[in-house]
């Protein structure tokens, strides 16, 4: 629209000139003309959609105009309206295929344009897996976790195998599979539980690992290309059952957190040379044999929660920020439990505990102020044995993946805000005892690995775009 503000006849010879002292090329609602200062984007609101599409969605701003396009990944937004110069709304448009954050960008009308590749994110209504393939692992493996060990940029795969007491790496290569690497000493170890960290801060990942009811945490310190150091033991308390890392004294270096028969929690600090401290201990429980870590209470400093083999409860320890815990409080979980993880499973933005007992899985939400709430029981499988929690579909919630060590199975359950749904079941090797969550082939999408004890190997389930 052109809009003319005020003009001036000339001419007194037949010829008839025009002449313009001020005119604007906009819509008449105040958007800057063309040629003006290019358009900003700031915000996008919900920062989050299903990749089905179909939701509204508001983009604050500056510099915007009527007329101005919206395109979301690969597809055009719906219904764009032009609010004022510094808000549009649009529709957002079904992705089937996309996942993770995907670029905004918008075209004025004068071909100016803004891109961000930071501010939205599609996450996956539907998520299935593909038939697991199998790679080989060493002896009897009995742990698994994830990590980018090599720093391309795609999580590999660490496994520990109790029968050949040694670690098997697992690299993601180019073309997104997975391959064994040859056999890491572990000085003849044979590790049970295993976790993964930055342990001495230089950005590339090391590995933790504990024996069943031995009496030591053992570190190996990788170098960032697949490499690690010999095996270091520090001594963690006799009974050494399961183990976490996490910055339990804010200086960004995860602390060893074991959980043992002797004294029930030990605390080991890392310190930026890689080695840890002298080991804490803090008495808790009947039979602790699982731990996760988290802020429970929303105070900003990390807690511990603990399972328990022979109660019905499960304990929590609130953590003062100096690498201490406070005084444990019971869980209701209403039956003994083998194994613990946190996170939050019902999208309130409170971290929860679910808890693994001998028939299945029990939840006890978080209140978030370091207390749960009644806890809900659902069951999975014939002998659920073990437990892997992330977000496998993008949407902000923790779900979770429980090992059947009885049935050869996966049992994968995708949170809601009602909490674990039901879950969908895929096929694993020989008596799998363990599973890890990460993103093997480099396509976003979580991915998992099955450690098989019966078999010898690995099952990758790999995620599926829907």
């Amino acid at each position: 629209m052109i809009t003319l503000r005020q003009a001036m006849l000339m001419g007194a010879t037949g010829s008839l000139g025009l002449t313009l002292f001020w005119a604007s090329c906009n819509d008449g609602t105040g958007g800057p003309a063309p040629g003006g200062p290019a358009p900003t984007l700031t915000a996008v609101m919900p920062a989050l959609g299903p990749t089905s599409g179909n939701t509204n969605l508001t983009l604050t701003g500056d510099n915007f105009t009527s007329g101005t396009t919206v395109q979301i990944g690969t597809a055009m937004a719906t219904q764009v309206a032009f609010v004022s110069a510094t808000q549009l709304t649009a529709t957002l448009p079904a992705q089937p295929t996309a996942f993770g954050k995907v670029p905004v960008v918008l075209t004025r009308p004068d071909g100016q344009t803004v891109t961000r590749n930071d501010l939205f994110s599609y996450f996956a209504v539907n998520v299935d897996f593909a038939p697991g393939t199998n790679l080989a692992a060493g002896t009897t493996p009995a742990a698994a976790a994830a990590g980018d060990f090599n720093g391309d940029g795609r999580a590999d795969v660490i496994i520990g195998n109790q029968g050949s007491g040694d670690l098997t790496l697992l690299l993601s290569g180019n073309g997104g599979a997975l391959t064994p690497q040859a056999a890491i000493s572990t000085g003849g170890a044979q590790p049970a539980a295993v976790a993964v960290g930055d342990i001495n801060g230089d950005q590339k990942l090391d590995v933790a690992f504990v024996t069943n009811l031995g009496s030591d945490v053992n570190v190996l310190l990788g170098n960032g290309s697949g490499g690690f150091s010999a095996a270091v033991k520090y001594p963690a308390g006799a009974g050494t059952r399961a183990l976490t890392l996490a910055d339990l004294n804010g200086d960004k270096l995860p602390d060893a957190i074991v959980v043992n028969n002797a004294k029930g929690v030990s605390v080991l600090l890392a310190s930026s040379s890689g080695t840890l401290g002298a080991a804490t201990a803090f008495t808790v429980g009947a039979l602790p044999n699982g731990v996760a870590a988290g802020d429970f209470n929303g105070d900003g400093k990390l807690d511990v929660v603990v399972s328990d083999g022979n109660a019905n409860f499960g304990q929590f320890l609130p953590g003062s920020g100096d690498g201490k815990l406070g005084t444990a409080a019971q869980i209701t979980v209403m039956t003994p439990s083998t194994g613990v993880v946190s996170g939050d499973f019902n999208g309130d933005g409170k971290l929860d505990a679910v808890f693994l007992s001998g028939t299945g899985v029990v939840m006890s939400p978080g209140s978030g102020s370091g207390t749960f709430l009644t806890p809900t029981p659902a069951a999975v499988g014939t002998a659920p044995y073990a437990m892997s929690s992330g977000d496998l579909n993008g949407d902000g919630l923790t779900d979770l993946v429980v090992i059947d060590i009885a049935s050869y199975k996966a049992f994968v359950f995708i949170s809601s805000t009602t909490g674990l749904g039901s879950p969908k079941m895929y096929g694993a090797g020989m008596s799998p005892d363990s599973a890890a969550i990460g993103d093997f082939d480099g396509d976003k999408r979580p991915d998992i690995a099955i450690a098989n004890q019966g078999s010898n190997d690995v099952t990758i389930l790999t995620s599926k775009a829907q």
